[in-house]
């Protein structure tokens, strides 16, 4: 077993080193609006309009992740033509000796699901997930009383 998930580095810094180490270098890519991939349903644009602006406004669209974002937005594509196939054909099919399976749709929808939710949470679409992705947005951080005395300003 490859043993727990690694912490990100703005909980580690927030917890301290407790072997001194140097904290780690954090890699910010280069801000940049994905362009939007050709060949999509009217929904997958919409869908693609929707996470790409979220994230531009959370400072999370690099300019080397377009093709996680193209990878969501197949898999985002995907996960609704099986679902809808499932819905208009049911889940099950007969099989040529007359039994019934799983349908070929529905064994879809299950792995395109899964690789949807692995993408998700590399991206922190989810809740948990966005526990541990870092944003650019500002927090309500308190005003510090004795930032006059570093140069900083009250204010």
């Amino acid at each position: 077993m490859p043993g727990p998930a690694r912490k990100p580095e703005q909980l580690r810094r927030l917890e301290g080193y407790p072997d001194n180490k140097p904290p780690r270098k954090i890699f910010k890519a280069r801000q940049v609006r994905p362009a939007l991939p050709g060949g999509l349903s009217a929904e997958a644009k919409k869908e693609w309009k929707r996470i790409v602006d979220a994230c531009m406004k959370y400072g999370l669209c690099g300019d080397i992740d377009h093709a996680i974002f193209r990878a969501y937005i197949f898999e985002w594509e995907m996960c609704e033509k099986c679902q809808t196939m499932c819905m208009e054909l049911g889940i099950t099919v007969e099989d040529k000796q007359g039994g019934i399976k799983r349908a070929p749709w529905d064994t879809s929808l299950v792995q395109h699901r899964a690789r949807l939710q692995s993408i998700m949470n590399e991206l922190g679409f989810t809740p948990a997930a966005r526990s541990k992705v870092s944003t650019d947005e500002p927090a309500n951080k308190p005003r510090d009383p004795f930032a006059v005395f570093d140069g900083g300003r009250l204010g």
